[in-house]
């Protein structure tokens, strides 16, 4: 979320997905958004989800508009579940996820949304 005063971050929207979920995400936001992690920890919160008394990855509110996370269809509500297929079970595990994000050519992100299984896959360029 801007400060009062200074521009927003550009809001122009990834690639649409296609069939397969498949978007592209301009690498220069990638790394812009990542380079501020103060900024990217309030663009939207991440919360532990537990199943079973067992951590099984984040719970995503209060996303920003313009955000990373909006701008890659992440939705309110959603549980990322695993990353690149490794499952999200610490807050560690989260913390290696956004190290990885820096460098990677293309993510594949599980999540549950209301109730459905999705892979989304962003090819980052």
């Amino acid at each position: 979320r801007p400060l009062a005063g200074t521009r927003a971050a550009s809001s122009a929207p990834p690639t649409p997905p296609t069939s397969g979920g498949r978007m592209v995400l301009r690498r220069a936001e990638v790394q812009k958004q990542l380079a501020n992690l103060p900024s990217l920890l309030t663009s939207a919160r991440a919360t532990p989800h537990h199943s079973n008394g067992r951590m099984d990855g984040f719970l995503l509110t209060e996303i920003a508009p313009g955000s990373l996370p909006a701008k890659a269809g992440l939705q309110n509500g959603d549980v990322v579940r695993a990353v690149n297929g490794r499952p999200l079970h610490s807050v560690a595990d989260g913390a290696a996820l956004l190290q990885e994000a820096r460098r990677a050519r293309s993510l594949d992100i599980d999540v549950l949304r209301r109730g459905t299984s999705l892979r989304l896959h962003y090819d980052i360029r």
